[in-house]
């Protein structure tokens, strides 16, 4: 008897001291954890707040390649009004439509803002000069629709004309026609070879300048979903991490508080005397 109160008083002292241990070891444990929890959501964010530039980085390359398409669209459509208006004017003699070319070549000057438009936005030096270039061509077309035009109010006897069209000066052998032969000179500039070859080289400009830009945009876009990628497998990394951790300390957590006391007690249990049952 006096053996088994022995074995009891000494198996207490160490399930005093066992208990300590144990708690301490859950301290430890659910410290450590709660640490790397906080550690892992602060790492949760930041890919969070990447991601979110990422994205905000994709819809800066979409708009910036809108804006800059919209400018090389927008040069073209200028080129075609120019040659609506001039064409007009040859063919029917009504003043309105030089007017509005006039006004367009010296006013709203849409092609020149068009390429400055693109410079400013786009980095694609190589899309800017095609729509430089085709910028180039359509002077060079002008000065075919400003002479034609020259011609036009010649041919009418127009007594007054806008600067731009006063000022052409032309060529004795076109200065000599009759008035008829004038207007027909006139329409052969705007409907002839020369004509359209040039308003086939600034077609051509524009769209290189817009392959350009695609090639940009896509270039861009796949460096992006790259880089989304890469976070997203990061995140999902973080995620299962911190998951599987919240498993492993609720399973420690149950084991050490739950499990193991139950075993302690049915173990003291064998030990402890008949008439303290």
């Amino acid at each position: 008897m006096d053996a088994q109160n022995y074995d009891v008083k000494r198996m207490e002292k160490i399930d005093t001291s066992s208990d300590n241990i144990k708690r301490r070891s859950v301290s430890i444990l659910n410290g450590c954890a709660v640490g790397l929890a906080i550690l892992l959501c602060v790492v949760s964010a930041l890919l969070c707040v990447e991601l979110a530039d990422a994205n905000g980085d994709s819809t800066a390359a979409e708009l910036r390649y809108n804006t800059c398409n919209n400018a090389a669209n927008s040069l073209m459509t200028a080129s075609d009004y120019l040659t609506s208006q001039s064409r007009m004017y040859v063919a029917t003699g009504k003043v309105n439509y030089m007017s509005d070319y006039v006004t367009e070549v010296e006013d709203k000057q849409t092609r020149d803002a068009a390429v400055a438009t693109l410079g400013e936005e786009s980095g694609n030096d190589e899309a800017v000069q095609e729509l430089v270039d085709a910028l180039g061509q359509s002077n060079e077309l002008a000065k075919l629709e400003v002479y034609a035009m020259r011609l036009k109010a010649d041919a009418m006897g127009e007594g007054k004309t806008p600067d731009a069209i006063e000022a052409v000066q032309l060529t004795p052998e076109d200065a000599a026609l009759a008035p008829e032969q004038k207007a027909e000179r006139a329409m052969g500039i705007m409907f002839g070879d020369d004509y359209m070859k040039l308003k086939g080289k600034i077609v051509e400009d524009v769209d290189q300048c817009g392959g350009q830009l695609v090639r940009e945009l896509k270039a861009q876009k796949e460096a992006l979903n790259g880089r989304v990628n890469t976070l997203l497998t990061m995140l999902i990394t973080v995620s299962i991490v911190l998951g599987l951790m919240v498993i492993v300390v609720a399973c420690a957590n149950y084991y050490l508080l739950t499990v193991r006391p139950k075993k302690k007690r049915a173990w003291k249990d064998m030990f402890q005397p008949d008439e303290e049952k």
